[in-house]
């Protein structure tokens, strides 16, 4: 099998998704930055998930990453297993 970047981006997320739909739990923050180089929030918000619409996003973030894996056209081969 023949291993993309794309292959391993989709990895990443499908686990970031799992993690989120076994645990149940996320925080988000979001902002306004300055733009420098050493950005910290003008203005933020945080917003937190817990139960089954923290599941929900787990979900969506696991078919984001399925489809990243197949749909994406293959680029260069970093490795083949």
């Amino acid at each position: 099998m023949e291993v993309t970047a794309s292959h391993l981006v989709g990895i990443v997320f499908m686990y970031i998704g799992a993690s989120l739909v076994l645990k149940g739990d996320v925080n988000f923050e979001y902002g306004i930055t300055n733009g420098a180089k050493r950005t910290k929030f003008i203005k933020s918000k945080t917003s937190k998930l817990v139960g089954n619409s923290a599941k929900l996003v787990g979900v969506f973030i696991v078919l984001v990453g399925v489809a990243v894996s197949l749909f994406v056209p293959s680029e260069q081969v970093l490795f083949t297993i």
